[in-house]
C-alpha cells in the first residue's frame, strides 16, 4: 500500500455514464500507464448509470493502491461530474478521460514529463477515432519522439483550433483557478480548453496520439453522434467565453464572436434549402470576410433558435 501521508502525483479523473461495454478496456489502458501505480490516484465519478458500470469499476480496480468511486443518485451531466471528481482529487496533476477512452501506451507519463520539463500549466495531445474494437487499440503508442510546441499565449493558441475532447493533463491548481468545467455547458469539448487557457501562463501542444476512441458498442449511443448537441454546446462555449473573457482579451473578442457564429452556422446549414436563405448565412459570411464588432443581439437571437430545438441536453 502507498504511504497515506504522501499525496499522489497524478489523479486520473474519469466521468462515467452507462459505459459498461467500454470500461474493461478503458481501465486496462489506464492502469498500464504508471511506472509506479502508487503515484496515481484513480477517481471514477458515476453519473447515475443504469448498467453495471460501478460494479465493473470496483471489480477491475480492487487491487489498485488508490481508488475513489463516487456514486451519484441523480444524472447531472459530464461537466458537473468532472468538477466533482476534480474537487475530490488529491494529485498535483489531473489526467482527464471519458469513461470510453483508450489511453495510448505511454500517454500519461509522456504528458507529465513534458509538463515538468517545460514548466507548463496544461498539455493537449491528439485524439484518433478508430474503427476497431477497444481490445485492438492497445498497441497504439503516444510516441515520445513526436514534436511539441509551447505557447505563452494559451488563450490565443486555443482559439486557433484543434483542442477538443479530453486529450489533456493539467495542473490541478489551474483547473480549480479556472473554475473547472463550465456547468452551464453539457459537452466540454470546446468549453474546457478555453477556460483553462484563460487562466494559464503556458501550454503545450503535443503531436502524439494520447487517446484512441473506439467505435460505439452495439446498442449504445455516443453524445458525439448528436450533431445538434455538439453545435449547440460549441456555440454556447464561445458565447460564454466572450461574455466571461472578452474584456480581458479585447483583441480576441472578434474571434470568439466569429467562432460562435461559425458554430451556429454548422447547425443552420443542415436545414433543407439554399444556403443564402438559411438563418445565419449572412452573419457567417460577415465573420469570414472581416472582423465585425461582436453584437450581443445577434448571439441572443441564435441562442433562441437553439432553444427551440428538441433532443438537446441543457444545464
Amino acid at each position: 500500500m502507498s504511504d497515506a501521508r504522501k499525496p499522489p502525483t497524478i489523479s486520473a479523473v474519469l466521468t462515467v455514464y452507462n459505459k459498461a461495454a467500454f470500461l474493461p478496456d478503458t481501465i486496462r489502458s489506464l492502469r498500464r500507464q504508471a511506472e509506479d501505480e502508487r503515484e496515481v490516484e484513480y477517481v471514477f465519478v458515476d453519473d447515475a448509470s443504469c448498467d453495471d458500470s460501478v460494479s465493473i469499476i470496483k471489480k477491475l480496480t480492487a487491487d489498485a493502491p488508490r481508488v475513489r468511486v463516487i456514486e451519484n443518485a441523480d444524472n447531472r451531466g459530464p461537466s458537473t461530474r468532472l468538477n466533482q471528481g476534480a474537487a475530490a482529487a488529491a494529485g498535483a496533476y489531473l489526467y482527464l478521460l471519458d469513461g470510453d477512452d483508450i489511453a495510448t501506451r505511454g500517454a500519461m507519463i509522456g504528458m507529465l514529463r513534458l509538463l515538468r520539463e517545460e514548466q507548463a500549466d496544461f498539455i493537449y495531445g491528439k485524439t484518433a477515432k478508430q474503427s476497431a474494437p477497444g481490445v485492438e487499440l492497445f498497441d497504439i503508442e503516444a510516441d515520445p519522439d513526436m514534436p511539441h510546441s509551447l505557447s505563452d499565449k494559451p488563450f490565443e493558441t486555443v482559439l486557433g483550433g484543434g483542442f477538443v475532447r479530453m486529450a489533456l493533463m493539467c495542473r490541478r491548481d489551474l483547473f480549480m483557478a479556472a473554475g473547472g468545467a463550465d456547468e452551464r455547458v453539457f459537452v466540454q469539448d470546446e468549453s474546457l480548453p478555453l477556460r483553462l487557457a484563460a487562466r494559464a501562463k503556458r501550454m503545450i501542444d503535443w503531436q502524439a496520439t494520447v487517446i484512441a476512441m473506439p467505435p460505439p458498442a452495439d446498442g449504445t449511443e455516443k453524445v458525439s453522434g448528436n450533431k445538434s448537441q455538439l453545435h449547440h454546446d460549441a456555440f454556447l462555449a464561445y458565447r460564454l467565453a466572450l461574455q466571461d473573457f472578452g474584456e480581458r482579451h479585447p483583441d480576441l473578442a472578434p474571434k470568439l464572436y466569429a467562432r460562435a457564429i461559425s458554430a451556429y452556422w454548422k447547425h443552420a446549414r443542415r436545414r433543407p434549402g439554399a444556403a443564402v436563405f438559411k438563418p445565419g448565412f449572412w452573419r457567417y459570411l460577415q465573420v469570414k470576410i472581416g472582423r465585425p464588432k461582436p453584437r450581443s443581439a445577434v448571439l441572443a437571437w441564435m441562442q433562441s433558435d437553439f432553444a427551440a430545438l428538441s433532443g438537446i441536453r441543457r444545464m
